[in-house]
Formats: C-alpha cells, sequence, structure tokens
C-alpha cells in the first residue's frame, strides 16, 4: 500500500500548484501539488482495497516519514476511515503525530481522534491536563482544543 501511494504522489506532482501549497504553509512543508479533492479521488480506491484490514499503524507512521506533505493527508485520511477501531493504547501513536512534522492543519484533524479516544476513557483526561501544559506547542493546542467538546 506505502508503495502505491508513494507512486501516486510521484505520478500526479504539479510544481505551480506545489509552490502555492508550500508557501501557504509558510515553506514548512514539501507538497506534491495535489489539491485535497483530487487527492482523495486518487486515493480512493487504495482506500477501498483496505477498508477490511485492520487499522496499520506502521502504514501510518511510514506516510509520516514521507516527504510530501499529501502523504500525511492520506495517513491522516486513513485513520479517519478506521476511527473507530481507535483504543486508548492509540493516544501514544497520535501523540507521536502531533509532535513530529505538525502544523496546525495536522493537529487540527488528530485533534478529533484524540477528542474520540478521550471520551471513550475518561481516564486518558489527566494526560489532556499534561498536555494542557506541554513544552510543545501542538499538544497544548490539542489540549485546549478537547476542552472545548
Amino acid at each position: 500500500m506505502l508503495g502505491e501511494i508513494q507512486n501516486l504522489l510521484k505520478e500526479n506532482v504539479c510544481e505551480a500548484q506545489a509552490q502555492k501549497m508550500s508557501a501557504y504553509m509558510k515553506g514548512h512543508f514539501a507538497f506534491a501539488g495535489i489539491p485535497r479533492l483530487k487527492l482523495l479521488k486518487l486515493a480512493a480506491p487504495i482506500f477501498k482495497a483496505s477498508a477490511k484490514n485492520p487499522l496499520d499503524w506502521n502504514l501510518v507512521f511510514d506516510l509520516w516519514q514521507e516527504d510530501f506533505r499529501e502523504a500525511q493527508y492520506i495517513a491522516l485520511e486513513y485513520i479517519g476511515r478506521h476511527h473507530k477501531e481507535l483504543v486508548s493504547s492509540d493516544i501514544d501513536n497520535l501523540k507521536s503525530l502531533i509532535v513530529e512534522k505538525s502544523w496546525w492543519e495536522t493537529a487540527d484533524t488528530i485533534d478529533g481522534f484524540v477528542g474520540e479516544l478521550v471520551l471513550k476513557d475518561e481516564s486518558l483526561k489527566t494526560t489532556m491536563l499534561e498536555w494542557a501544559s506541554d513544552r510543545n506547542l501542538w499538544l497544548r493546542r490539542v489540549a485546549i482544543d478537547f476542552q472545548q467538546r
């Protein structure tokens, strides 16, 4: 699946769009230049083929390491399609995603998954209190967003 996604990104690079997307994100990330709706349409067959398989955190972390930002977007969409499988122990995996390659758009997506977990397992509220005072801006942001639920 990783190879399919890598090929999908490489085959659909649009330099002009990539420059605009990178500029919008203040140059923090390299982009393939694939707009979100097109990206989801291109990835749809991959998501469909993996729908019956359990959530694969190795795939998520492999996508997170890819250069193109769209790989992280695919990882988040993939998690979203498997969100009902998330369990309390996945909070550590989500934390890893929050603190690595973070920016507002990924943190704001991940906070939805975190919120679901905390609402399912109230013992994770302690984790939110810890994150609220963490040195990492993005962990604090997710903890603050959770408080608004």
